[in-house]
């Protein structure tokens, strides 16, 4: 999974909820719901067990993505901030 960072890219609608759920976050992520609940199984994606359910506190959610940009320790996540080459003629 790579996340790429360009100017271009449109902001994420990060709902106003305290919470999101994992189908949220995955679609927010633009990654599968199976892939977040494997993140969630490793440890590797922040979360809240509250009885059966599984959350994920907004605010931590982007700590995390914020601190994962920084870092490409993890073999799951491949950050790309290579800035476009321009073609040559």
């Amino acid at each position: 999974m790579a996340i790429k960072w360009m100017e271009t890219t449109p902001s994420m609608d990060i709902p106003d909820r305290e919470v999101l759920t994992v189908a949220e976050v995955a679609s927010l992520l633009r990654i599968g719901r199976n892939l977040a609940y494997e993140m969630i199984a490793a440890g590797r994606l922040p979360h809240v067990r509250i009885g059966h359910r599984i959350v994920v506190p907004r605010q931590q959610l982007m700590n995390w993505l914020e601190a994962e940009c920084r870092s490409s320790d993890d073999p799951m996540i491949e950050v790309d901030s290579a800035q476009p080459k321009a073609l040559e003629h």
